[in-house]
């Protein structure tokens, strides 16, 4: 069974390659994990107000609009290049090829250091509402909205569970 986790991997990447060569690793990691926290602390009331407002439907104007949104006011407000990532993307943020055997061994969390850079990978785990968009089951409805929105959309069949 595929874990639904892995069509939200959230990508941290190019801060100071330099700070990490210096000892700097633990710091590295906790701005990530906090620029993380802030990218789906800020994300998920939108998207759970999106579908309390007007369904699902409109929750999918969130995740194309404002999670992009908010990943650049991240990206800009850090320095850092914060973005979304999958095997299976719903949009064009497809694993580069180094980072997706990371994504396709189900990693909760990895972090390296690269020849100018430190990369950190941290798997989003989604639940409830998350899967009547990226499930096995969606609407038609709903199945309709995506098409217009992602015409190249890989990120459904997921199902919660191990």
């Amino acid at each position: 069974m595929r874990k639904l986790k892995d069509a939200f991997l959230l990508l941290v990447a190019f801060a100071s390659a330099a700070l990490f060569a210096n000892g700097e690793n633990q710091q590295l990691i906790e701005e990530a994990r906090s620029l993380k926290k802030s990218f789906v602390s800020t994300l998920k009331p939108e998207l759970l107000g999106a579908i309390e407002n007007g369904g699902l439907v409109s929750a999918i104007s969130v995740c194309s609009e404002k999670a992009p949104q908010i990943a650049a006011r991240l990206t800009e407000d850090s320095g850092w290049q914060v973005s979304r990532v999958s095997a299976k993307p719903r949009n064009a943020n497809t694993a580069k090829s180094d980072a997706r055997g990371l994504v396709e061994a189900d990693a909760l969390e990895v972090y390296e250091l690269t020849e100018r850079s430190f990369r950190y990978l941290k798997g989003q785990t989604v639940a409830g509402a998350y899967i009547n968009c990226h499930g096995e089951y969606i609407t038609p409805q709903v199945k309709a909205a995506i098409d217009r929105t992602y015409p190249q959309d890989l990120a459904t069949g997921y199902r919660l569970g191990t």
